[in-house]
């Protein structure tokens, strides 16, 4: 997207990395079989592929965090749109430490 708006744009992923995550939503077989053959390299399996996100809405953020300990748990922090965001970053974490602890990570 030409305003920087895009991961790819922003260089937070690279365009290999965003289409092994297409393929393997839309098709897992094949994207298996690729992984299988090499095709897609530095793609690690057994992680899904986003491990916290930032949203905002008009007068919250909240961030969702990905469990270390069990990949299908998420945990989501809600605070006011003024906090600070790298402390709500460096919270969030540590409640998720605290959280995974309590899995058993």
């Amino acid at each position: 997207m030409p305003d920087g708006s895009s991961l790819v744009s922003r260089r937070v992923i690279t365009l290999e990395e965003a289409r092994a995550e297409n393929l393997r939503r839309t098709s897992p077989g094949e994207y298996e079989e690729r992984v299988r053959e090499g095709y897609l390299r530095g793609v690690q399996e057994d992680r899904h592929y986003f491990q916290e996100i930032l949203v905002n809405s008009d007068h919250l953020v909240h961030v969702f965090l990905r469990s270390v300990v069990n990949q299908d748990i998420v945990a989501v922090v809600v605070c006011r749109k003024s906090a600070n965001t790298g402390m709500l970053f460096a919270q969030a974490r540590i409640v998720m430490k605290q959280l995974d602890a309590g899995l058993g990570g």
